[in-house]
């Protein structure tokens, strides 16, 4: 009978309210949270198989991800943080974050630069959606 399995993961640092997006059949993406009561920018790729986690890279900012889930488009991982409302991107393919700040995406023309992008509004927090250009 199958059900959950508490792991034990020594190199793991003790976070909260972080992240995770499963990004191929055995990697989950875990990503930013608390660690000791700051805000923690580092990310892992856990291996479902191996039960081995790997470092892998840094959030452009520390964050934390609180009830957000993380959406997956075109090869990138989308994840709206709590703090600043920033959009943090992961490319899965060269296993790098960049960032859209708030700012930006709250601009009119943020629609219309990212047009082939459907509608992002569902993975952020906004209360109303992007205007369509």
């Amino acid at each position: 009978q199958k059900g959950w399995e508490t792991l034990t993961i020594e190199e793991w640092p003790a976070t909260q309210n972080v992240g995770c997006a499963m990004i191929s059949e055995k990697e989950i993406l875990i990503f930013g949270g608390y660690r000791y009561a700051k805000q923690a920018g580092d990310s892992y790729l856990f291996n479902t198989e191996t039960k081995k986690l790997k470092k892998s890279g840094n959030l452009i900012e520390p964050d934390t991800f609180l009830q957000t889930v993380p959406q997956i488009y075109n090869g990138k991982i989308f994840a709206t943080g709590c703090h600043k409302i920033d959009i943090h991107v992961y490319d899965i393919q060269t296993r790098t974050w960049d960032i859209i700040r708030k700012k930006e995406w709250m601009d009119p023309l943020f629609a219309e630069r990212y047009s082939k992008m459907k509608d992002l509004s569902y993975i952020s927090p906004i209360t109303k959606p992007f205007k369509q250009v």
